[in-house]
């Protein structure tokens, strides 16, 4: 993940996303209105899927330690 790999994902079903796509590091969710993906520590990643500012998702990644192991590219809507 991140810069230094490039060829693994985080895949999510097209769809499901609503508005631009954007990673916030280890920020609070905006509430846009915009489909948003955040580190939130613990090596635990959180999605809100449809941009009204709670995580719809939240999953654990072994390894990932620092926000900025992940950037907007790592993830794919398909």
């Amino acid at each position: 993940m991140g810069a230094g790999n490039g060829a693994d994902k985080l895949v999510f079903s097209t769809g499901q996303e609503v508005g631009t796509f954007t990673y916030g590091d280890a920020a609070s969710f905006s509430g846009s209105g915009n489909s948003e993906a955040r580190f939130d520590g613990a090596q635990q990643v959180q999605v809100d899927r449809d941009g009204d500012g709670s995580a719809d998702i939240a999953f654990k990644m072994s390894g990932l330690t620092a926000a900025n192991q992940l950037t907007a590219t790592d993830f794919d809507w398909l």
